[in-house]
């Protein structure tokens, strides 16, 4: 070895000599140190966000225009290449990338690392308001809600009734109450059958009553349009008259008047069927080898799984006591907060395990209980550090988090 290699470790020891004599010199404030370093440990362990995996996506703003009737190459002209012309210039903006199916374009635009997402969606939004005159009649673009990579914490499952009654029950029931969870960012709905008040009618039924498909289209279009039908002055004052034309039911539709022979009215169902039904379906769900509805439930970026979890679970025990007889609710489909559970619980395991058999070879080896008591105080402190660092820095506790914190203790 030369001269500056025992040079450079005669230093080293001295410093560690003066570090030790230090801390010997000073217990009382090694002591405060280290309980201050043990409740700030345990706060942000308790406070810190936990994940199954870190953030690793950029932020990503997705838009979604729906287009009923038209073609793939209809869709792309006349829907995806104003919208990309629209957000092609958008400030901070990396990759746009589209997708234009029959009936449906998407749009995707993805920003650099460190993008606030909300300023990201703001301008997206903006852009879009400009460019909605643009698109056809019926078309309205559609930002999805904010969320990232990995974010599906919940799976549900709805089966026992009719797929209409399922679909109410997990459209205008569940999905509202879920989607008031502090942290849920959407909740999506797959299977069950989409409720309709379906018009269905024959040329010959047309054509007696002097009517087209056309008059019969408009004629539906203007019995469900509420508004206004005047005024009435009465003793100095003003009063707004409103008539309800909202419809409550296909009843109130086969009601409904109907241009016929020589402009004289006649109610829809004389020259149609109207009634519910279930609309055109385009995917399905079974649940335990039945027809049913399953709900994904997906949290927003940077919120604690479990603590969403846990909320939602809270939410849906009020729902499921109200929920009609019969209706039978699975939640063992899909359970991130488990996964994460289970990482804890194999950590606390690991160090538990590490403490114990450091403890045991210091014993056997150096025969000093002190010297095994410094160790067994050294690992928690030194993992507790480390989530004090991490919790300052707005890093989550995830599975490759803990997994490195279970290796280091060997290394500690």
């Amino acid at each position: 070895m030369s001269r500056r290699s025992h040079a450079i470790r005669r230093e080293g020891v001295a410093v560690v000599g003066r570090l030790v004599g230090s801390a010997l010199r000073n217990r009382e404030v090694v002591f405060l140190l280290a309980a201050a370093l043990l409740v700030g440990g345990v706060y942000a362990a308790r406070h810190a966000p936990l994940d199954v995996f870190p953030e690793f996506a950029p932020p990503i703003v997705e838009v979604q225009v729906e287009a009923p009737g038209l073609a793939a190459e209809d869709v792309e002209a006349l829907v995806t290449r104003p919208l990309e012309r629209a957000l092609g210039g958008a400030p901070e903006l990396a990759t746009l990338r589209s997708s234009s199916i029959a009936g449906l374009a998407v749009l995707t635009a993805i920003y650099p690392y460190g993008t606030d997402p909300y300023r990201a969606r703001q301008v997206v939004i903006e852009r879009l308001a400009l460019t909605a005159e643009q698109l056809p009649p019926g078309t309205r673009p559609a930002v999805s809600p904010l969320s990232s990579a990995l974010t599906t914490i919940l799976a549900i499952g709805m089966r026992g009734s009719s797929p209409l009654v399922l679909r109410d029950l997990a459209e205008w029931t569940i999905r509202p109450r879920l989607l008031a969870v502090p942290g849920v960012a959407n909740v999506v709905i797959y299977g069950g059958g989409i409720r309709q008040v379906q018009v269905t009618t024959t040329p010959e039924r047309l054509l007696a009553a002097h009517a087209t498909l056309d008059d019969l289209a408009t004629a539906v279009g203007a019995a469900d349009a509420p508004g206004g039908s005047g005024f009435l002055d009465r003793s100095g004052q003003r009063l707004p008259a409103w008539l309800d034309g909202r419809l409550h039911g296909a009843a109130d539709l086969a009601r409904a008047p109907l241009p016929g022979r020589d402009h004289v009215p006649v109610p829809l169902a004389s020259v149609a069927e109207v009634g519910e039904g279930p609309a055109v379906a385009v995917g399905d769900a079974i649940v335990d080898g039945d027809p049913g509805v399953v709900l994904l439930v997906t949290k927003q970026p940077e919120q604690n799984v479990l603590a969403v979890t846990a909320a939602v679970e809270h939410a849906l025990d009020a729902i499921v006591r109200a929920l009609p007889e019969g209706v039978r609710v699975e939640r063992g489909m899909f359970r991130q907060a488990s996964f994460v559970t289970h990482a804890l619980g194999n950590l606390r395991r690991a160090l538990l395990a590490g403490a114990v058999l450091v403890t045991v070879v210091l014993l056997v080896f150096t025969a000093e209980l002190r010297v095994a008591l410094v160790s067994v105080v050294a690992i928690p402190l030194s993992l507790l550090a480390a989530v004090v660092v991490l919790w300052a820095t707005g890093a989550t506790l995830n599975v490759m988090v803990l997994g490195g914190l279970a290796i280091a203790v060997g290394e500690v």
